[in-house]
């Protein structure tokens, strides 16, 4: 209880929380995407750890942090996290990084397609059904994928982008 009372005398150095969180935020996505080929050689092993990370991230991609109350203890509330605001916001921005780079190159190796371009491009889809042929409740990977990525507010402006970009990718590896 001590440390809740003084909450408001706690400094934050900026620089060594972010190389933390960067440090954290890597320790989820490196691991995943070098050990990328044995996943994917077990589909049900590949969709169980992929959804788990989707699931987390969606929810440190949906934290908001919302100053309320009255005026003065808004103003009170304000100064003390902004620093935090400032950390969340970095925070998102890299989570969301690591996950486009984490969507690029599932989609460059044919594990996931746009749905987009499900039904015009047969080749990538026959690509994919050879990786991952595993489903979960009648979905496969990329119905999975995009399903729970468009849940997260945080990415939808850059979902589009995401799904034409690793298309281009896949038009390129021809």
């Amino acid at each position: 209880s001590e440390l809740i009372q003084n909450q408001s005398k706690l400094q934050f150095d900026h620089e060594e929380i972010m190389i933390e969180l960067e440090l954290c935020i890597s320790a989820i996505f490196k691991p995943f995407l070098h050990y990328l080929k044995r996943l994917t050689s077990s589909p049900d092993e590949f969709i169980q750890v992929w959804m788990s990370m989707l699931t987390v991230l969606s929810k440190l991609l949906s934290q908001e942090i919302v100053v309320g109350g009255s005026n003065s203890s808004h103003h009170r509330h304000h100064r003390m996290l902004v620093l935090p605001k400032q950390l969340l916001r970095t925070t998102k921005q890299h989570l969301t990084e690591h996950l486009r780079n984490a969507i690029m190159i599932l989609m460059s190796k044919g594990i996931i397609i746009a749905q987009d371009a499900k039904i015009a491009n047969d080749d990538v889809n026959n690509n994919q059904a050879s990786c991952i042929s595993a489903v979960l409740d009648g979905k496969d990977i990329s119905s999975l994928t995009w399903d729970a990525i468009e849940n997260i507010s945080y990415v939808k402006p850059f979902i589009q982008e995401w799904k034409h970009t690793g298309g281009l990718g896949l038009a390129e590896n021809k």
